[in-house]
């Protein structure tokens, strides 16, 4: 569902993607597959972005202490990352050769995920876990001329305020 109005929602954070080309809110459109919750597409890039938010207010205070022992334990664990973060990608990717919208820019796939024990190293580790999941495979699309052209998949695995940092021109906030 391509957006028109900003900002918009999601796990409890509010982003402001009113400077890209476009954006869409894919898990609002594809219901076939499991996606990303937005793509924004720049330029010269798609950013996928999938939003996990451990701390959102619609988490009842009582059970944000679980809510923490949940997140560090997903993080720990390979099941998560290949059977949600990966299968948001490959979903997607699934979805939109379903549809016949072809991938002819690099992707950078963004796992935003909120938490208070989301630390540098936290985040560098998922993204070295998430990285080789989704890069083990090369991606790439067939040009007119029958020729395959390689597509770059960079990945980067999050928390808000460095989102806020990398990502200024699309501004995120609590709800």
């Amino acid at each position: 569902m391509r957006l028109n109005a900003f900002p918009v929602d999601e796990s409890d954070l509010r982003f402001d993607f009113s400077a890209a080309v476009w954006c869409d809110k894919h898990d609002a459109t594809n219901t076939v597959f499991p996606g990303v919750d937005f793509i924004v597409q720049e330029s010269d890039r798609q950013i996928w972005i999938e939003v996990k938010n451990w701390e959102g207010v619609s988490v009842p205070a009582r059970r944000r202490g679980g809510q923490r022992r949940s997140f560090l334990a997903k993080l720990r664990s390979n099941v998560y990352f290949r059977e949600t973060l990966r299968a948001k990608f490959v979903g997607t990717c699934a979805y939109l050769a379903l549809t016949d919208r072809v991938l002819r820019e690099d992707v950078l796939y963004v796992a935003l995920l909120e938490s208070p024990r989301m630390d540098n190293t936290l985040m560098l580790h998922a993204t070295g876990k998430l990285t080789a999941l989704v890069r083990h495979s090369r991606w790439h699309y067939t040009d007119a001329n029958g020729e395959r052209v390689p597509i770059a998949v960079n990945v980067a695995v999050l928390n808000l305020p460095e989102w806020n940092a990398r990502f200024p021109e699309y501004p995120a906030t609590t709800v």
